[in-house]
């Protein structure tokens, strides 16, 4: 299992909300998804995000599928216009 994590600072945090409803947008479209988790800061800290977006998937190929997929790319245009800056990790998980 591919687990990937993006944590986004947001230009105005007053758009958290738009910007998680896109990246929920995306839950059960994608084929190899297999889990998506979004969810806002609660804790105001010098390094924290401000939303933060878990995604599962079966395989590291169906996470690089999902890179250019067509559900995915007007996400990520809609995320980075309102991002200020953002943070991605990935690894491999064993799968649950």
């Amino acid at each position: 299992m591919h687990v990937h994590i993006v944590m986004v600072k947001l230009h105005d945090p007053d758009t958290a909300e738009e910007c998680m409803a896109a990246m929920r947008s995306m839950e059960g479209l994608i084929e190899g998804m297999i889990g998506l988790d979004c969810r806002r800061n609660e804790l105001d800290s010098p390094f924290a995000h401000d939303v933060m977006l878990l995604t599962r998937w079966t395989d590291l190929d169906a996470y690089r599928v999902y890179q250019t997929h067509p559900v995915h790319t007007p996400v990520a245009e809609l995320v980075r216009s309102l991002m200020s800056s953002a943070a991605t990790m990935d690894w491999t998980a064993p799968d649950l």
